[in-house]
């Protein structure tokens, strides 16, 4: 079953749906609009819970939970800034890339752009939250494992003749 679920972050428990329908087996495509501050909803959560802002030791465990549970089955490169830290992370192999700029701050893309010299890119460590403030890495996460691969169907096969080898 395919499911397209329109605004999932709208109102806020929606999204519990999504997540719902995907581990009774469907296909659910997510379309959103939602601006990055609904994203820390569970961040905000914790705090209240807590009853303080939370520290960069208790925000960091908590933001590579979140991914865990949001990468199962699905592909991500996320990039979050929360006013303070700037959140990176890929499962998906060799698609997130970065480069440090002369001015010090880093420059995130999904393949090395041209504009700058190839030498000057390097893969985003993977399976790994980064966390990053004013250029400098902050916080490298434990390797996670919810890698993502590409579903078989997803697959075309140039050499049909030479399959069956």
């Amino acid at each position: 079953m395919n499911i397209i679920f329109i605004s999932p972050h709208f109102p806020l428990h929606f999204f519990n749906f999504c997540d719902r329908l995907k581990h009774l087996g469907a296909n659910v495509l997510g379309i959103g609009d939602a601006p990055y501050d609904s994203l820390l909803n569970a961040v905000n959560r914790k705090q209240e819970s807590l009853g303080h802002r939370l520290l960069p030791s208790e925000r960091f465990p908590l933001m590579e939970q979140l991914i865990t549970s949001l990468s199962v089955g699905n592909k991500l490169n996320l990039l979050v800034w929360d006013g303070t830290f700037l959140y990176v992370h890929s499962n998906y192999a060799h698609t997130l890339h970065y480069c440090r700029l002369a001015s010090g701050g880093l420059l995130f893309s999904t393949h090395p752009l041209r504009c700058l010299p190839a030498e000057d890119w390097q893969p985003l460590p993977f399976l790994r939250l980064m966390v990053y403030q004013g250029g400098d890495t902050v916080y490298t996460g434990a390797p996670l494992s919810q890698e993502y691969f590409d579903p078989e169907e997803n697959y075309e096969y140039k050499e049909l003749d030479y399959a069956n080898l």
